[in-house]
C-alpha cells in the first residue's frame, strides 16, 4: 500500500535543513510513499529526486497543507510538517492501528526535542505531523480552514469529532494500556477520549518511544505553548471555544 505524505513548508531560518531531514525521513518508511511538498505562492525550491513540489495560492500552514494533500491520489494521506520527523516504523504502525480498529483517523503522541535533538517530552496532543487517514477522512472534511493561522489543527479535530467518526491514537509501547490507566499519569490522552464523539481506541507500538519526533525550535508554532506563553493566538483560541465548547483535541 502507498501513502501519501503532504508536507507543508515556508521560509524561515533552519528551514532547508529541517526540511531535507523531513523528506529523508519520508523516503525510509517501510511503506512505500508518494511526497508531495508545498512551499508558498512565488517561491522556488531545489528539484528533490522522487518529490513532487507543488505551489500553493497562499503561504499559510493551512494553505500549503491543503495544496499538498490535492496533490495526491493515494487512498491514505499524512501530513508531515517541515520540522518534524519520522522514525521508519511510524506510517506501518500507523496502518496497522487503522486496520485493526476500522477508524477513520489515527493520530500519534511525539517526542519533543530542542535544536541540540535533547528530549523535552513525550507529548500527547495529536499534532498533525502524527495523523494518517484514509483521504476520503480528509475530503469529507473538506481539510484545513484557511483562515485560521495558528490553530487549523484543532478546528478539523472539531470537525472530525463533531462528524462522530471514530479514532485512534498510537502511543509508545511504554505507555498505558487503557485511557482509564491514562487519566492519572497522562492528562492529555484523557483529553482525547473526551473529544472524541465517534469513539476513539488506544492502541501501542513495539517501541518504547514515540515514532514521530517534533523540534521544538524558536520559529516553530509550538514554541510558544512549550515555553509557557498561553496567548499564542487569542482570537483564534475563542472563536474555537464559541463553536465547539472547548479547545478540540
Amino acid at each position: 500500500m502507498r501513502v501519501g505524505v503532504a508536507i507543508p513548508t515556508y521560509n524561515r531560518p533552519g528551514r532547508d535543513e529541517f526540511l531535507a531531514r523531513a523528506i529523508r525521513s519520508a523516503k525510509r518508511q517501510h511503506v512505500e510513499t508518494k511526497i508531495v511538498v508545498a512551499h508558498n505562492l512565488g517561491e522556488s525550491l531545489a528539484p528533490v529526486e522522487g518529490v513532487t513540489l507543488v505551489e500553493s495560492h497562499g503561504g499559510s500552514a493551512s494553505e500549503n497543507t491543503n495544496a499538498a494533500v490535492r496533490a495526491l491520489d493515494t487512498e491514505h494521506i499524512a501530513i508531515l510538517e517541515d520540522d518534524d520527523y519520522w522514525h521508519p516504523d511510524h506510517l506501518g504502525a500507523m496502518l496497522e492501528a487503522l486496520r485493526a480498529t476500522q477508524a477513520a483517523f489515527a493520530s500519534t503522541s511525539t517526542l519533543e526535542v530542542d535544536t541540540n535533538g535533547a528530549v523535552m517530552r513525550v507529548h500527547d496532543f495529536p499534532v498533525p505531523s502524527g495523523w494518517v487517514m484514509p483521504k476520503v477522512t480528509w475530503d469529507l472534511l473538506g481539510g484545513f480552514a484557511e483562515g485560521l493561522i495558528t490553530h487549523q489543527d484543532n478546528e478539523f479535530l472539531g470537525r472530525l469529532n463533531e462528524a462522530c467518526l471514530p479514532r485512534v491514537h498510537v502511543i509508545e509501547s511504554l505507555g498505558p494500556m487503557t485511557f482509564g490507566w491514562a487519566k492519572g499519569c497522562r492528562p492529555g490522552l484523557a483529553l482525547i477520549e473526551n473529544a472524541a464523539r465517534g469513539g476513539v481506541r488506544l492502541a501501542r507500538t513495539t517501541s518504547p518511544y514515540p515514532l514521530v519526533t517534533k523540534t521544538i525550535h524558536p520559529h516553530a508554532m509550538s514554541y510558544s505553548w512549550t515555553h509557557g506563553e498561553k496567548t499564542m493566538n487569542e482570537p483564534e483560541l475563542k472563536q474555537l471555544v464559541a463553536r465547539f465548547g472547548t479547545m478540540p483535541w
